[in-house]
Order: structure tokens, then sequence, then C-alpha cells
């Protein structure tokens, strides 16, 4: 994964920040410094947030009624289009396809 990172400019959303403290808190029972020094770590090496907001929610339902992933992966893709990037790489969705004709998913780990 960190060749991920070192090799692509990395822009993240303000969901996914939430999302990971969200696991963190619930299934590592990780106490709230440490979270916050690993939130730290990952802004470090992102180039661009994203913050949340009407538009890239509005997107997001469209992209779940159109290729019938969860609301919250549709959501990450919503925010990756508005950035203009051509990537995303998670393991949670299918690796190879490509979303709206800019963006294509890879799943790192294969």
């Amino acid at each position: 994964m960190h060749e991920c990172l070192d090799r692509n400019d990395c822009v993240i959303s303000t969901q996914i920040l939430n999302e990971a403290s969200n696991v963190w808190t619930k299934k590592y029972k990780l106490r709230e410094d440490v979270i916050k020094k690993y939130l730290k770590n990952v802004e470090k090496v992102c180039d661009e947030l994203i913050i949340i907001q009407n538009k890239t929610v509005y997107k997001a339902l469209e992209l779940k009624e159109k290729y019938s992933f969860a609301y919250y992966d549709c959501l990450m893709l919503s925010s990756a289009l508005e950035s203009g990037c051509d990537t995303i790489f998670t393991e949670d969705m299918n690796d190879g396809q490509e979303i709206e004709g800019k963006l294509m998913i890879v799943n790192p780990f294969k």
C-alpha cells in the first residue's frame, strides 16, 4: 500500500477520515490520541482533502443508482470524481471497473 501512496498524488475525503476513526475506535479500541496520530499521518501523505458537500452527496446518489454499489462507496467515488482522480485504490469494489469513463477502480492488494 505504501507504494500506491508514494507513486501517486493522493486525495482523501472527510468521509474516509470519519470511517477510519470509527473502525479504529470500535473495532480496534484505540485511544483518541492514537487515532489522532494516525489521522495526521494520513493527512501528511495526501495532497488534497475533499470536504463532503451537497453536490458530492447528490452525485453519490446518482452513482448508487447507476452502479449499485453501497452508498458510502459511491460517496468515495463521487469525491474522487469531483477532485479529478483517474484511479481509486480500494479492495471493496470491482477491480478494473471504470466509473463514468474517468475513474478506474484498482485493488492494491491484487
